[in-house]
């Protein structure tokens, strides 16, 4: 690009709805160029006069848009990022989605005021994303790799028959032939890091299984409740069930939470100290199995936080859309501290993080796919300007 003025314009003219095809095809040419990320580079560390602290806000539209226009696809890998300050609008954000296109922008705490070269090395074998892959262990000892399965393969266990769908998806053919007249049969699902899974219940309740993800269940239901039991994070589709006339509960034991719906969907995160429940549909109740509290209902866009002792339960408003972006195959923060970025960065493919130095002050917002290479979404981080990467087989180094 001739001139930093010119793409000061290109830049505003995104950010108002205006930019054409053709224009968001050459920002997004001009990222993969040398030449032209050092352009970029070099505007993003100049002083700004505006609020370093700004981050473009979503709104119930934003996310409820996103919902309608995404599906459960994964979306065209079409990269275009943005540095925090000059986002000024979500409806920015919403042109973008409508065009099948992924952004990325960053937001920073302090930002740099020096030209730093970008120090990450080139990876000689790239590492990438996490896949689809789990494992179905039975109480007979019993196990399914269900990466190894094939589309509309039917595998038999016993009396259980379990079929992978056109989407990937496992499901249980009538599982109501397996039951008995004693306790109940379990299964339990475990998705490995840098591993996630669907699972159909045989309800027909959806299970969405983050990587490191382990989930018990009965292969056939009661007739009183519907009991699993979850450990990591996962999103729930639950079906509604009546048995004469009455609804039949889903609960969710995670820790010592209780979760207990009638039919709605809710993310539930339990990787730190903390779970998190939030609710995207419906209507829910929380309650601590160490005390004899009245549950908390809890309402669509709330988020409840309970601590691992189970002796505090906050109830928080948030965006659904950063929570449950993992699902719809991106990453995506809100002013997210660095480690926690990590943190779900070493997870989604498999490596572990070590850092050089102290480097709580730094943050970040923005959202990028989760099916990019691990040395691209490294360098889409290191535009920030604070943060470095290096990659050593499979460890990375977090330095200033």
């Amino acid at each position: 690009m001739e001139d930093k003025a010119k793409l000061k314009r290109l830049i505003e003219r995104f950010n108002q709805g205006h930019c054409s095809k053709e224009e968001l095809e050459f920002l997004t040419k001009l990222l993969d160029s040398p030449a032209g990320k050092s352009e970029l580079d070099a505007y993003w560390n100049e002083p700004e006069d505006s609020d370093p602290h700004l981050l473009a806000r979503t709104s119930k539209s934003r996310f409820d848009q996103f919902i309608r226009d995404q599906g459960d696809k994964k979306e065209e890998k079409v990269r275009v990022l943005w540095s925090g300050p000059v986002i000024r609008t979500a409806a920015s954000i919403v042109v973008l989605i409508a065009l099948a296109s992924l952004y990325f922008f960053i937001a920073q705490d302090k930002k740099s005021s020096n030209n730093k070269t970008i120090a990450s090395k080139t990876i000689s074998t790239p590492i990438q994303p996490g896949q689809e892959k789990a494992k179905i262990f039975f109480e007979d000892g019993h196990t399914i790799d269900l990466e190894s399965l094939q589309v509309g393969q039917i595998v038999h266990v016993g009396k259980i028959r379990i079929m992978k769908g056109k989407d990937g998806a496992i499901s249980y053919i009538n599982a109501n032939a397996a039951k008995t007249s004693g306790d109940p049969i379990y299964n339990k699902i475990v998705t490995p890091r840098a591993g996630e899974y669907h699972l159909i219940l045989p309800d027909g309740t959806q299970v969405w299984l983050n990587a490191m993800t382990t989930l018990r269940y009965p292969i056939s239901f009661g007739t009183k409740a519907r009991t699993v039991e979850l450990d990591g994070e996962a999103y729930f589709k639950v079906s509604k069930q009546q048995l004469e006339g009455k609804r039949i509960p889903f609960i969710v034991h995670t820790g010592n939470q209780q979760l207990e719906v009638l039919g709605t969907e809710f993310n539930v995160n339990s990787y730190t100290k903390r779970i998190q429940t939030t609710l995207v549909e419906g209507s829910i109740s929380l309650k601590s199995k160490k005390n004899s509290k009245a549950p908390l209902l809890l309402k669509p866009n709330q988020m409840a936080q309970m601590n691992a002792e189970g002796s505090t339960l906050d109830i928080s408003e948030v965006d659904p859309f950063y929570i449950i972006a993992w699902k719809q195959g991106q990453f995506a923060f809100d002013n997210t501290p660095l480690h926690e970025v990590m943190e779900s960065i070493g997870r989604w493919y498999n490596v572990d993080i070590t850092y050089q130095t102290d480097l709580n002050g730094i943050r970040f917002s923005g959202t990028v796919s989760r099916f990019e290479r691990l040395d691209k979404l490294l360098k889409f981080l290191e535009l920030s300007g604070d943060v470095h990467f290096n990659v050593k087989e499979r460890r990375v180094i977090v330095m200033k």
